[in-house]
């Protein structure tokens, strides 16, 4: 439905109506519509468009009084993030690398550390082997955003991944006085830009049609995470967030998923 539809319909006028037919209690009628019946962003749009186009109507002298003079549009929304996977497209993912080869065993456990702990990619990049803690199930992020440093807990599929990456793959790629976890087969660390083409490669090799990069599946966790009743405290404290105000973002997804579901399955919808 375009803008035109939209205001015929609110407004009770028909398309043969003048412009002069439109009344202050029309155009409150018509904002207060399109908050009630539409999504945030086209609300938003649509009173833009409606009161940028009867200021102009006033002004070229089409009509003597703008009817829209004293209302403002809603506010305008916050930008929700990136795309999500589903629980069966990250399946996809985590079997994309070939494990039967040293670096596809390597990239699988990086998939699966980023998946359990939704690192940023540069707190990925920097992890040392002294970080894991496996007998705790944990992995220390140190020099997080901010400078800070935080522990987050790494789950029982990335740890069996990072182990077999640890036992068969990292001492015949690292000299033994290297620290970095990751290594690539001449001996150094892996570079944040190769994590991140090498996420992006396996996203298509699953067949993935959204982007697939580290923070895909950072985000990818978070939501995960909120969708099985992980607090939003929890969540804000894996993610290493100051406050909850990014988190926030992840927060209205998720109750725009409730509220989706509960339309299609609430009785009384």
């Amino acid at each position: 439905m375009n803008l035109a539809s939209a205001f015929y319909r609110l407004s009770g006028l028909g398309p043969r109506a003048a412009v002069s037919d439109v009344t202050p209690s029309t155009a409150e009628r018509v904002m207060g519509g399109l908050r009630r019946r539409y999504r945030e962003g086209t609300a938003w749009t649509y009173s833009i468009r409606l009161l940028a186009l009867f200021r102009a109507f006033a002004a070229g002298g089409l009509i003597l009084e703008n009817p829209f003079g004293r209302l403002s549009p809603p506010p305008k929304p916050r930008p929700l993030m990136g795309p999500t996977l589903t629980a069966e497209e990250i399946l996809r993912l985590l079997k994309a690398p070939r494990v039967d080869l040293p670096s596809g065993l390597r990239n699988r456990a990086i998939l699966e550390v980023f998946y359990s702990t939704a690192i940023r990619l540069s707190e990925c990049a920097h992890l040392e082997t002294g970080d894991l803690d496996f007998s705790k199930g944990t992995l220390l992020i140190r020099h997080g955003k901010g400078g800070k440093d935080r522990v987050v807990p790494l789950g029982e599929e990335a740890i069996r991944w990072v182990k077999r990456y640890l036992k068969r793959v990292r001492p015949r790629f690292a000299p033994k006085e290297e620290r970095a976890l990751w290594v690539g087969q001449e001996g150094r660390p892996v570079a944040p830009c190769w994590i991140q083409v090498m996420v992006r490669r396996l996203g298509r090799r699953a067949r993935i049609a959204k982007p697939v990069t580290p923070h895909t599946l950072r985000r990818t966790c978070a939501t995960h995470l909120l969708e099985g009743g992980a607090s939003a405290w929890a969540v804000k404290e894996i993610l290493g967030h100051a406050d909850a105000k990014t988190l926030s973002r992840y927060l209205r997804l998720d109750l725009r998923r409730l509220k989706e579901t509960h339309e299609k399955k609430h009785p009384r919808s």
